[in-house]
């Protein structure tokens, strides 16, 4: 599951990777969390990139969704390059099945694009939406663009995160 982190506060005086997420934001992640239990989704391992607002989010999503693991937070979700989030992908345990990845645009967007083979400009990921794509490959080193399925998207619109 790739998460894109909720809606952060617009402090200018914060550097980008200290802001915090807003009330919306934090709401956001909650219901997603709450959208993952009622959906009977059990997370093996929670990903995050290491900005602030990301780790919130998942940390509330995660603990939402009823996963009492620590969040491991990952660097090179933040450098914000597409292959940085497959190399993240590409390295997880061969036993995790059930993965939540929260990071930012537009590599998390692109990234995704790119796993289900289409252009990024066709696949729309705004705060606080989270994309379930089913992976085709044995394990996860294995990961190819082209090789996912979309099995559903949900952003805040459909949930009434606003």
């Amino acid at each position: 599951m790739l998460l894109r982190h909720g809606h952060s506060d617009s402090n200018e005086s914060l550097p980008d990777a200290e802001r915090p997420l807003s009330g919306r934001g934090r709401s956001e992640a909650r219901r997603l969390g709450g959208l993952l239990r009622r959906l009977g989704w059990k997370l093996d391992l929670v990903v995050s990139s290491s900005a602030l607002r990301a780790r919130e989010t998942a940390a509330l999503a995660a603990a939402g969704a009823g996963y009492s693991k620590k969040v491991r937070a990952e660097p090179r979700l933040y450098e914000n390059k597409t292959e940085g989030y497959l190399e993240v992908l590409r390295g997880l345990p061969a036993r995790s099945s059930c993965v939540l990845l929260v990071g930012h645009n537009p590599a998390l967007r692109e990234a995704a694009a790119a796993l289900l083979g289409c252009l990024p400009e066709s696949f729309r990921l705004p705060p606080a939406a989270l994309a379930c794509l089913e992976v085709s490959a044995e394990d996860w080193a294995r990961l190819q663009p082209g090789t996912c399925a979309l099995q559903w998207l949900v952003t805040p619109e459909l949930f009434g995160a606003h």
